[in-house]
């Protein structure tokens, strides 16, 4: 009985105990944790960009203490001419004073230029044209040192004879006393180079080599026929001449200035106008040149800058000194310049400055 009894209580308990329990427990389900997202870069601060370095200011130059203006004899137009600018210069107070030197002339200028003896030089289109090429009177310079600043003026080609003379034309001068200028001088160069257009041989009249005052004394007193220069007119010693004696001038012919045109392109028609000389009525028919100051490659570009740009805005002044500078404008002071006489780019860079277009004058 006791057995049965101990069974039934093992029962009852089992029994409890699955009423209390249920289903045995399920072991807790693992969380699976989300994937962390990959780590995003910090955002970059912006900056300011670098700024662009400035450009180096160009390197000008300086200017010489000391400059000299190769001219010609004293008394004529180049001399006068750069006495009045080397005067305008020393006024300005730019760190330099300017001299106008006496020489013998256009031609041997270039030569002072190229030596050192002087930085600017008075010359005409020609010579500057020659001097640049090293070709002619200057094969022995090196091509391209010697460049142009400006023309001034035209340098027109007077043949003169005394009133009632039998020299008409310059087709006359067989047998005559011709003045041609000075040995070594441009006047006389360009003088044969007339002649030779005229059709003449070398002993066809008598050659007088001279300078213009001693040209005017002869015609004056009779020891030449026919006198013959090139300069800027009105020439000093020939308003002189005409003060004393009377005289006439001669045209020159559209033929003759062509043929000279042929060996030298800078050659061009020109007129002395009526009233340049006392009793001139009329416009004489001429060539001519036109006045050049050049210098060398290697003078400074400011040097250049600032005697240019001093001689183009004291025009008023230095036409008091002569009437040819009274002229000088943006509009003439290029005139006769080519690619073949370049501007100094001290030059051209004043008159780009002041709104001209050289681009067709650099080297």
């Amino acid at each position: 009985m006791k057995k049965i009894l101990c069974i039934l209580l093992a029962l009852a308990m089992i029994t409890a105990l699955s009423a209390c329990g249920g289903n045995t427990a399920q072991p807790a389900q693992e969380q699976t944790a989300a994937p962390a997202e990959p780590a995003q870069p910090a955002p970059e601060t912006p900056t300011e960009p670098e700024a662009p370095e400035a450009p180096a200011a160009e390197d000008y130059g300086t200017i010489p203490p000391q400059i000299s203006f190769g001219t010609n004899p004293s008394g004529q137009a180049a001399y006068t001419m750069g006495a009045g600018i080397a005067d305008v210069i020393n006024k300005a107070n730019i760190g330099t004073t300017a001299t106008s030197e006496e020489t013998n002339g256009f031609p041997v200028n270039v030569n002072l230029l190229m030596n050192g003896d002087i930085e600017f030089a008075f010359v005409n289109n020609m010579i500057a044209e020659q001097a640049y090429a090293a070709t002619g009177s200057y094969s022995g310079i090196e091509p391209g040192q010697v460049l142009s600043l400006m023309t001034l003026s035209p340098t027109e080609m007077h043949v003169i004879v005394p009133a009632g003379s039998d020299v008409k034309s310059v087709y006359d001068f067989a047998g005559k006393r011709v003045g041609l200028g000075q040995p070594g001088g441009i006047a006389l160069e360009v003088a044969n180079l007339m002649v030779e257009a005229c059709g003449y041989g070398e002993n066809d009249f008598e050659h007088v080599e001279v300078n213009l005052a001693t040209q005017c004394d002869y015609l004056k007193d009779g020891q030449i026929d026919v006198l013959v220069w090139i300069g800027s007119a009105p020439l000093a010693a020939v308003s002189g001449l005409i003060a004393e004696k009377e005289v006439e001038f001669l045209d020159i012919p559209d033929e003759v200035i062509a043929k000279m045109q042929e060996s030298c392109a800078a050659i061009g028609k020109q007129t002395i106008a009526a009233g340049t000389y006392a009793g001139l009525d009329r416009d004489v028919a001429t060539f001519g040149l036109r006045m050049t100051i050049v210098t060398r490659a290697d003078v400074s570009n400011e040097c250049v800058y600032q005697v240019t740009k001093l001689i183009m805005e004291n025009v008023e002044e230095l036409g008091q000194v002569h009437a040819a500078m009274g002229k000088i404008s943006p509009e003439n002071c290029t005139v006769g310049l080519t690619a073949a006489t370049p501007l100094h780019p001290g030059a051209a860079r004043y008159y780009t400055e002041i709104g001209m277009d050289v681009s067709q004058l650099l080297p």
